[in-house]
């Protein structure tokens, strides 16, 4: 009888009752991020030193990514491909306009930014505690799209043209698997990625109580997605 009870104990202790998820070779992963902030290089063309050297700082904003991933041969490395969608809206900075034949106003600026960066990760898994458990590292280079409008005075402005950037970027990251197949992970990437924007309003000229006021029509500036992203992820394996 207590041969049998031993038997039995051992059977069930000795069974891998652990997900496994994280070892198999393909997962495809929902993102929900958050962007610490970016800048714009507001003159990044003009001849002048001094003008080039204006940066306007922007903050935070969210987005949303998809991610398809692959075990290269081995258990440590592996190759992500992600595709992200960032919406930054910022209202708190302002500038002051001349007018014409009266006094000086303060006009409250809305800037938008819409980005898409298209990037590429080798990923170091560090070798895990358990099979539910992964810690990794990396790094890799991605493309960044995306677009900037400005309002001011309520008006804004027109995207004349557009030009993406290249940038790197390193990460690092922890999975946990709670279900069969599905895993739940944080990530931090940092990046400083840019694009290229061109832009103008449809007019400069503006009247308010009998007052003229003249604002810069157009920009050539390059934005620069600068800060941190902080990301919660749910992944599927197969």
């Amino acid at each position: 009888m207590m041969l049998l009870i031993f038997v039995s104990a051992e059977k069930i202790f000795s069974q891998d009752i652990s997900y496994q998820p994280l070892l198999k070779n393909f997962s495809l992963t929902a993102q929900v991020n958050y962007v610490s902030s970016a800048s714009i290089q507001l003159y990044a063309f003009s001849p002048s030193e001094f003008e080039r050297n204006i940066i306007v700082d922007i903050g935070g904003g969210y987005g949303y990514s998809g991610v398809i991933k692959t075990n290269l041969p081995g258990d440590n490395l592996s190759i992500a491909l992600s595709v992200e969608y960032i919406s930054i809206i910022d209202d708190q900075n302002s500038i002051y306009i001349q007018s014409v034949n009266g006094p000086s106003i303060r006009a409250r600026l809305t800037e938008t930014l819409e980005v898409i960066p298209v990037e590429l990760s080798v990923l170091f898994n560090i070798p895990y505690l358990s099979d539910d458990l992964n810690i990794y590292l990396g790094g890799g280079s991605g493309v960044y799209f995306g677009n900037w409008k400005r309002k001011v005075l309520g008006t804004e402005s027109e995207t004349i043209s557009k030009k993406p950037g290249f940038s790197f970027h390193v990460l690092s990251g922890i999975q946990y698997s709670f279900l069969n197949d599905i895993s739940a992970g944080f990530e931090v990437r940092f990046r400083e990625g840019s694009y290229e924007v061109s832009t103008e309003f449809p007019k400069d000229e503006f009247i308010i109580e009998g007052n003229t006021y003249n604002i810069e029509k157009s920009y050539s500036s390059r934005i620069f997605l600068d800060g941190l992203r902080l990301t919660f992820g749910v992944s599927f394996y197969f």
